[in-house]
């Protein structure tokens, strides 16, 4: 793993696809995004999105929460079999959703934290037809407006960290490394929680058959280079997991990872339950 001591006092190792992440268990720097993930249509997007989240005085996220054990779920590959797996985890394990989870959620186990940062239009479709608990949200100050004002459960929202060509208008007290990731999202607010075991279930959309555009993966599925850009960036912030010994793993026809740990579904609850290395 490439290593970058940056004259801004923060530490990025380089991802995959070519993308710098920063060390976000390093304390007393100010965070900074050093990428480039954003066009000018972008920016416009996203500074009218903060402008109006603003105006309705959401709360700040506050980390005054611990947990020690929490699954990360998408919409991906898998999905279905996945959400029924979770019935069976151990109850001290916390369930967050990103993407479309919340909107495909039919299981008895109850979703207790959904992450989201999509700041289009297409981010209403992310809720379900019927609710019967909200779960708490955390969100981007730059996700879309609309979304939140219809969130009827305990809504916080945070920072994404400053960027080089956008500092944003908001300035909430907690930064989030997300590269308009919520799935990045997710596993720096599962640092701050404390979490110590970490499974990753359905976080990648992958398909059964050749489509235009899309890479090969493996077991016969592919994906598109942007899913795979996703990828790479949330393997190297496990890279900064490793720091605070956290167990990684992943189940599913998921794209590997490098520094998480395949498990088959029989593993599931000994991995919640073994002792951490």
């Amino acid at each position: 793993m490439l290593i970058k001591c940056h004259p801004n006092k923060n530490d990025y190792c380089l991802s995959k696809s070519g993308h710098w992440v920063r060390d976000f268990t390093k304390k007393t720097v100010q965070p900074h995004d050093i990428n480039d993930l954003m066009t000018l249509d972008d920016i416009k997007l996203m500074v009218e999105n903060e402008f109006k989240n603003s105006l309705r005085k959401y709360q700040t996220f506050e980390n005054d929460i611990s947990h020690e054990k929490a699954v990360i779920i998408g919409d991906g590959y898998g999905f279905d079999t996945n959400i029924k797996l979770i019935e069976s985890l151990p109850q001290d394990v916390i369930t967050i959703g990103v993407n479309g989870a919340f909107a495909r959620w039919n299981s008895n186990r109850r979703l207790n934290y959904y992450i989201v940062n999509n700041p289009y239009q297409e981010c209403l479709y992310y809720y379900p037809q019927v609710i019967r608990i909200w779960p708490k949200c955390i969100a981007s100050a730059r996700t879309n407006p609309q979304f939140l004002e219809a969130y009827k459960g305990l809504l916080y929202l945070y920072t994404p960290t400053l960027s080089e060509n956008f500092t944003g208008i908001t300035k909430e007290s907690l930064l989030i490394d997300d590269y308009r990731n919520p799935i990045c999202a997710a596993i720096i607010l599962c640092y701050k929680f404390g979490i110590k075991k970490l499974l990753f279930m359905s976080t990648l959309e992958m398909y059964e058959g050749e489509r235009p555009g899309a890479q090969m993966a493996k077991n016969n599925l592919w994906v598109y280079p942007q899913q795979k850009l996703a990828h790479d960036l949330v393997d190297a912030n496990l890279y900064w997991m490793q720091k605070v010994k956290t167990d990684v793993a992943y189940t599913g026809d998921d794209l590997d990872y490098e520094f998480a740990s395949y498990i088959s579904s029989d593993d599931l609850k000994g991995f919640f339950n073994e002792r951490r290395k």
